[in-house]
């Protein structure tokens, strides 16, 4: 797989229900902005690897004590609550672990997308990734709603 990031944390790869490692190559300057040393890092996925996109607002925003997720809580509640399980339902435990936590509506953007690959190899010209996205009441995911103004989504 080759890939850029445009600015979000690294991805997380997982492989036999673990984070492996975070994706850290393909970096380059949020779209918009003229970037004339853009980075396009590889990956090797192996059948079953999956890998979780995530915005800053997921690890970022606080809860009602102040604290944060964090990419090492993120990190914790991928292995113990969705590494083993379906990709749906493992995307629908992260949406709504990662936003129960919050005191409120989120103060920034919430995204989370987890791909699995399955070993198919994707038809030529048709190569990226696609599935099901969920936006607006994230009651569609099994979590409360955050009533907020803020988008929050998840996809698969």
């Amino acid at each position: 797989m080759r890939y850029i990031n445009a600015g979000h944390p690294p991805p997380l790869l997982i492989r036999h229900g673990k984070v492996a490692r975070s994706l850290g190559g393909g970096w380059r300057m949020p779209l918009g902005v003229d970037d004339p040393q853009i980075e396009v890092a590889e990956e090797s996925l192996e059948r079953g690897d999956r890998l979780l996109l995530y915005t800053d607002g997921v690890t970022e925003t606080r809860d009602q004590r102040g604290g944060m997720l964090t990419d090492a809580g993120l990190v914790d509640l991928v292995e113990r609550d969705a590494g083993q399980l379906p990709a749906p339902e493992a995307l629908r435990r992260l949406c709504h672990a990662a936003l129960a936590r919050y005191d409120g509506p989120p103060a920034d953007e919430v995204t989370l997308m987890l791909r699995a690959r399955d070993g198919t190899p994707a038809p030529p010209g048709n190569r990226a990734f696609g599935g099901r996205v969920l936006t607006g009441p994230m009651s569609a995911v099994g979590a409360a709603s955050t009533r907020s103004p803020v988008p929050a989504s998840c996809a698969i």
